[in-house]
């Protein structure tokens, strides 16, 4: 065996009993201090869903979510452990480790002391990239709360799966896991989410837009503000209502447009009414709730434009809830920056030209990135789109390049793509961090 391939060898094991440990120490912690699981699981909006659900929790409870993707067989473990915001190398995970051993080893009452209070609740993301995903992290935590956002007809990661219905069933462990006394709360405008309801032993609660929801949205809307004669109103963020029962609470939330984070605020609330929280305790806690990054946020652009930054990930449904929001809003020039949408497997090629034929209908400058990006393009064109309109790109920074030559005053720029795409690039040097609030 050669020095190359006992390094391989060698890493192989590291990691293995990294892992190992990982899940020992997590289990015995959930085992002494308890806290309430709330795990938040689908194949769009799981971020921002598992962001709201935290933002109402911390301001009653000591809450702890498992930060940006921490959310497969180290991140999600690691978070249990400790308040992680990055990883390291060999000496960071020694000492997360460390702390795994003393919060396991020494009583309660001395952990506490030297490392601070154990959180009363968890808010843990479930990631389920591929089949066996979620039964590992669910041996690992179990959760006492189970919110399930959103699957979608071709979902994301399908390219891993059988058929879309295989995700479904993936995604349905995380329900099936409750105990008689847990709680299911699920997104009652999907009936692919809603069939899961079967699954559950417990207690279901259900979200949304519809009749059928516990806790629903109404009265949503864009905020626009004027700012002169002829130009089109400005876009600064939504607004709706929360209803429960008898009882309603207004909500805005600056920086952000569309439906999907009225569906987080919708899940969130629905899970504080389940632990005790009221209506207005919710709001209150809304109106310090930082929308996450690269999720629908609207940021101001180069040359007095507005951006729509949507480009951590994609997938067809979330490209769908992008367009239906670009589509309410009025602009002097509606643009997409649009990259591959991965992982679809043989869904792939029907589903960009599916996108490809929307955006004809709905921009009037099309850039993509990526080589399923030039069948979108190719499908726009074909729908009616001017050629002179559309530009493709294989690399983020030549759609940067087109995109700040082309920006004018007044335009609405959507900015959606796989995460691999790194469309963040465009969004960076479109707004240069610049956040409406």
């Amino acid at each position: 065996m050669t020095k190359a391939e006992l390094k391989i060898k060698a890493k192989k094991i590291l990691r293995n009993q990294l892992q190992k440990w990982l899940a020992i120490f997590s289990r015995k912690i959930l085992d002494k201090y308890d806290p309430t699981i709330v795990g938040v699981t689908g194949s769009v909006g799981k971020t921002s869903t598992k962001e709201a659900i935290y933002t109402v929790l911390r301001s009653s409870k000591k809450t702890r979510r498992n930060r940006g993707n921490f959310n497969t067989e180290f991140g999600f473990p690691m978070t249990i452990i400790g308040d992680y915001q990055r990883v390291g190398g060999y000496g960071f995970w020694t000492r997360v480790l460390i702390r795994g051993a003393f919060l396991t080893i020494f009583p309660e009452f001395i952990a506490n002391r030297v490392l601070g209070h154990y959180p009363e609740v968890l808010v843990l993301e479930y990631a389920a990239d591929k089949p066996g995903d979620l039964k590992y992290l669910i041996s690992i935590a179990r959760p006492d709360i189970t919110v399930l956002t959103a699957i979608g007809d071709v979902p994301v990661h399908v390219e891993f799966y059988d058929s879309p219905e295989q995700v479904a069933k993936e995604k349905s462990r995380l329900i099936e896991a409750l105990s008689s006394s847990g709680v299911a709360i699920l997104n009652c405008d999907e009936d692919r989410v809603l069939a899961l309801k079967e699954k559950n032993r417990g207690e279901t609660m259900y979200f949304g837009f519809g009749e059928k929801a516990d806790l629903k949205v109404s009265a949503f809307e864009t905020r626009l503000e004027t700012i002169g004669k002829g130009i089109p109103k400005k876009p600064i963020g939504i607004s709706f209502k929360l209803e429960h029962g008898d009882n309603f609470v207004p909500i805005r939330i600056n920086g952000t447009l569309g439906r999907s984070q009225a569906y987080a605020a919708a899940a969130a609330a629905m899970v504080a009414t389940s632990i005790g929280l009221n209506l207005v305790q919710i709001a209150d806690a809304f109106t310090h709730f930082p929308v996450p990054s690269q999720r629908m946020k609207l940021m101001s652009g180069m040359n007095q434009s507005y951006i729509m930054d949507d480009s951590y990930n994609a997938s067809p449904i979330a490209m769908n809830m992008a367009f239906e929001t670009i589509a309410e809003i009025r602009a002097k020039r509606k643009i997409a920056v649009l990259g591959d949408m991965l992982e679809l497997g043989h869904f792939s090629d029907k589903a960009h030209d599916a996108v490809g034929k929307e955006a004809a209908n709905l921009f009037k400058i099309l850039i993509t990135v990526g080589e399923q990006g030039r069948r979108m393009a190719n499908a726009a064109i074909k729908t009616g789109m001017l050629k002179r309109n559309v530009f493709s790109f294989d690399a983020a920074h030549d759609a940067e390049i087109k995109l700040l030559e082309i920006l004018r005053k007044g335009d609405l720029v959507l900015i959606k793509g796989s995460k691999a795409m790194d469309l963040k690039l465009v969004a960076e040097a479109a707004t240069k961090g610049r956040i409406i609030d």
